[in-house]
């Protein structure tokens, strides 16, 4: 018996021992269990690292794009007015026949002046306008240009005439559009058959060659006529619809009209000896805007007054 507890002694101790060993084991299970755990988190964290950094980048490049937008939008916004030469004389024909510049004195002789129904590009539109017929037009006198000496003066200087109206009816003879033409003096016209054309006199002979459009224009719809006598050049010009149509030689001294006719000109006429129209009655003529220019336009300056013009007309 004593035998027996000896060995059931001896059992106990050996498993104590074994126990005891067992815990001081470094590769024991649950230590292994936390090194994985630890480097599981680890891997965890560089995730989350680089999910940051790519986030981060997106958002630069979306603040780069909207910035490209705004400054795209910015620069579509300005938008550029060209600039318009002033004008010598500026008709205005609201309610009455005036020169705005004060340049010019105006007799009407019968026209009517107020509001007329024109056309252009098919639309109609309701404007303060001129209404010329035969036997009622506009007699006009420049006010500081006293002596044919000084008419000749300012003419070699260089000017130019801006007329936007529509002659409704062709008469088969040439028609005063704003002209004032007596053996010299500058006009512009329509011929028998219904060609703008502008006309200068000259020092050598009665007149230069006049400068004609290429074609008839409209009985329902507005034309725009510029007519430039560049002087520097030796030319006369004429321009339709801000397109340059004709040039012409000029000589190389301006020849004024005779007479009393030397600084008048009639709108929807043309002026004759004795301060009066006559020459080249209108059969029927609406004027919406006429202006004269103390030197000579540029294709370019043209072009600018007859935009000017289209956009007037369409805010009406």
């Amino acid at each position: 018996m004593k035998k027996l507890f000896i060995l059931v002694l001896a059992l106990v101790v050996a498993v104590a021992v074994f126990a005891a060993c067992d815990k001081k084991n470094p590769d024991s299970t649950d230590a292994t269990t936390t090194t994985v755990t630890t480097e599981a988190t680890t891997t965890t964290t560089e995730s989350t690292v680089a999910t940051t950094t790519t986030a981060a980048t997106t958002t630069e490049a979306t603040t780069t794009e909207a910035t490209t937008t705004e400054a795209t939008t910015t620069t579509e916004a300005t938008t550029v007015v060209p600039a318009l030469p002033e004008p010598y004389v500026d008709f205005d024909f609201d309610g009455e026949a005036k020169d705005a510049e004060g340049h010019v004195s105006i007799t009407n002789n019968g026209a009517t002046v107020g509001k007329a129904t024109v056309t252009l590009d098919g639309k109609t539109y309701e404007v303060d306008a001129l209404t010329a017929s035969k036997g009622k037009y506009l007699i006009c006198q420049f006010t500081e240009i006293t002596s044919a000496s000084a008419m000749q003066e300012w003419a070699q200087k260089g000017f130019s005439v801006e007329a936007f109206y529509v002659m409704s009816t062709k008469s088969g003879k040439v028609q005063g559009v704003i002209c004032g033409t007596q053996a010299g003096g500058w006009g512009v016209a329509e011929d028998s058959v219904g060609k703008p054309y502008f006309i200068t006199g000259s020092g050598n002979k009665k007149y230069n060659d006049g400068a004609y459009a290429k074609e008839v224009s409209s009985t329902t719809e507005l034309v725009h006529v510029v007519a430039v006598y560049d002087y520097e050049n030796a030319k006369n010009l004429i321009y339709v619809n801000g397109v340059l149509q004709h040039s012409t030689d000029a000589s190389a001294t301006f020849g004024v009209g005779d007479g009393d006719t030397f600084n008048r000109f009639c709108i929807g006429d043309d002026i004759k000896i004795g301060n009066i129209g006559g020459d080249f009655p209108t059969a029927g003529m609406i004027m919406v805007d006429g202006k004269i220019y103390a030197k000579a336009l540029t294709a370019s300056d043209v072009s600018n007054l007859y935009n000017a013009a289209v956009k007037y007309l369409k805010t009406k």
